[in-house]
């Protein structure tokens, strides 16, 4: 039995603790996956820059051109997501 000043949980409670423990989780992996990404980029935008800086612009700006065109057609962010994955494929 529960103690009196105790109060008991419900199935409610197990459900929301775990539910917040795995959206904690997938946040956290959602995070270091971008902070991956960027670095990633990072690294290409400084080969491109020191081999060719005059397209040092376009480095800058196609990842925002992208990422807006991604956030609003879901077509355009699978195309680009499996052209990622291509890429790490192929390199």
């Amino acid at each position: 039995m529960a103690e009196e000043g105790a109060p008991s949980k419900s199935r409610v409670d197990g459900w929301l603790e775990k539910l917040s423990t795995r959206i904690t989780g997938a946040i956290s992996t959602f995070v270091a996956s971008i902070i991956i990404i960027f670095e990633i980029g990072l690294l290409v935008g400084l080969y491109v820059a020191n081999r060719a800086p005059h397209y040092t612009p376009h480095i800058v700006l196609a990842p925002l051109v992208a990422a807006l065109f991604a956030y609003y057609d879901r077509t355009i962010a699978l195309a680009l997501f499996f052209l990622i994955i291509a890429v790490f494929v192929i390199l």
